[in-house]
C-alpha cells in the first residue's frame, strides 16, 4: 500500500504497525527534503509502539551545512496523531523546524519566535483546516510560519544538538 493510502487511512484501520510507519516516516522526509531543498537524514530510533497505533515521533536534520560561509543547517522534529473529528478520528501530521547558522538555533527578535511550524495536509485542504476525512489527493508539507515555544518544549534545542545518527545526548 503507498505511503499516503497508510496515512490517510489510518484512523480507520485502528493504527500502522511499525513497518507501515517506517515506511510512511520514509515518505514524509523525502517531502519534507524537496520542500526545504536541503538532504534530510532522521533518527532511526522513531518513537514508534509495538502493534497497532495511531501516531509516531521522529527527530530529523540535515546532513551537511546547505551554505558553507553561514554554515546553516536545518533541525527538526514531526509526528502524527490521532484527533477527534466531526466525521470521526483522523491522523494530523504536524512537525516544528528549526534553523540554525554557525550552530546557534535562528530565532526571532519579534515575540521570540524561533521555530518553522508545519503541517501536512492534504491537496484541498486550507491552512487551518484539521479534520483530513473530508479532504482528498496527495499531501503537501506547508511551511506556516515561524512560532514561539509557548511551553518551553523545545528548550535545550539552542545549539546544534543533532549528532550522527541522532539527538545528541538522547534520541
Amino acid at each position: 500500500m503507498a505511503p499516503e493510502d497508510l496515512l490517510w487511512g489510518c484512523a480507520e484501520r485502528g493504527g500502522l504497525t511499525s513497518a507501515e510507519w517506517t515506511c510512511v516516516i520514509d515518505h514524509l522526509l523525502r517531502q519534507l527534503s524537496d520542500l526545504v531543498s536541503v538532504e534530510l537524514a532522521r533518527s532511526s530510533d522513531a518513537s514508534l509502539r509495538s502493534g497497532l497505533s495511531l501516531g509516531f515521533s521522529v527527530d530529523f536534520w540535515s546532513n551537511d551545512s546547505a551554505t558553507c560561509p553561514l554554515d546553516l543547517r536545518l533541525g527538526g522534529t514531526f509526528g502524527a496523531s490521532n484527533h477527534p473529528g466531526e466525521t470521526g478520528e483522523y491522523v494530523a501530521v504536524q512537525g516544528w523546524l528549526f534553523p540554525y547558522i554557525a550552530s546557534e538555533r535562528v530565532s526571532t527578535t519579534n515575540g521570540r519566535f524561533n521555530h518553522l511550524y508545519l503541517r501536512y495536509l492534504r491537496a484541498d485542504a486550507g491552512d487551518n483546516d484539521w479534520d483530513m476525512t473530508s479532504f482528498s489527493g496527495r499531501g503537501t508539507w506547508r511551511l506556516l510560519g515561524w512560532e514561539p515555544d509557548t511551553y518551553g518544549e523545545f528548550e535545550g534545542f539552542d545549539t546544534w544538538p543533532y549528532a550522527a545518527g541522532g539527538r545528541a545526548g538522547g534520541s
